[in-house]
């Protein structure tokens, strides 16, 4: 549920900072872009906690809420079933998280790393898995749940607006709970082509971001190469192996230890006499 001062307020910061944060998480420009965010968390959270300070933030599931960020892309698109809208990269990936980093409502940083963390951490890994052959690509994914106010929190008489102000009800003394839990998944490569058909895909410890990761039993990934799915252990390769050239989709499949099971999708082409440039020349005019 959102008042309309929330949604104005959205649609005004939406259009402060569509140019600064433009491909924010992607690795190359992404240190760049780091005083800009600052800035934005900083200018949306003083027009933003006014609204919210009735609440007790201590009462919201998982200690996120959707309501309280500022969205840069649909995280309720990515909720686990796989639509045409709804393939990830890593500027996706990226805008699924800052919008739930902008949504916590502590400021504990025990789910959520720093986004240049994150950053470096995503850089060296590559670095780390292709000082010999360069024939691994590394991912990066997530799984996290988060809360929303429910659409009719305030007409079940779950919640109080005073002033365009938030309040938590009471009644006899009862907490009214105006919350709803969800969760989102996602996992990207940090390339979209790539220039070999044969190659390693891995997935480090540290770019596994979750705030429930203990409830994660088991992911697996399609590349579509006809293998069908495969596992995938945290830190070990597994090989997708194409026989030509081609645009695949990769399919994520994530099970839950409750049985449920989540899907996300990216989509990688595959150019074997495709060339690189060293990072070092790919800004330098011919």
């Amino acid at each position: 549920m959102k008042l309309l001062i929330h949604e104005l307020l959205n649609f005004k910061f939406h259009q402060l900072v569509s140019k600064k944060v433009l491909l924010f998480f992607s690795i190359v420009i992404f240190s760049s872009m780091l005083n800009a965010q600052t800035e934005v968390n900083n200018n949306w959270k003083n027009q933003i906690n006014p609204i919210f300070q009735g609440l007790d933030k201590s009462k919201v599931p998982n200690a996120v809420l959707l309501d309280y960020a500022m969205e840069f892309t649909n995280v309720p698109a990515y909720n686990g079933t796989l639509t045409d809208s709804t393939y990830v990269d890593a500027n996706v990936l990226g805008n699924i998280y800052k919008t739930l980093f902008m949504g916590k409502v502590t400021t504990s940083t025990q789910y959520f790393p720093k986004l240049e963390d994150i950053a470096s951490n995503w850089v060296t890994q590559r670095q780390n898995y292709n000082q010999t052959d360069k024939s691994t690509i590394v991912l990066a994914g997530m799984y996290y749940k988060y809360a929303t106010l429910n659409p009719n929190a305030l007409s079940t008489n779950k919640i109080t607006v005073s002033n365009n102000k938030y309040y938590d009800k009471y009644i006899n003394g009862v907490w009214q709970n105006p919350y709803l839990t969800k969760q989102t998944v996602a996992f990207a490569s940090p390339v979209n082509t790539y220039n070999k058909k044969n190659f390693g895909v891995v997935l480090p410890q540290n770019l596994l971001l979750s705030n429930s990761a203990n409830t994660i039993q088991s992911i697996q990934v399609n590349f579509n190469d006809g293998s069908g799915y495969k596992s995938v252990t945290i830190g070990q390769k597994v090989f997708a192996n194409y026989t030509q050239n081609g645009t695949y989709d990769w399919t994520f499949k994530t099970t839950l230890t409750n049985g449920s099971v989540l899907y996300s999708r990216t989509k990688i082409k595959i150019e074997q006499n495709f060339t690189t440039k060293k990072w070092s020349k790919r800004h330098q005019q011919n």
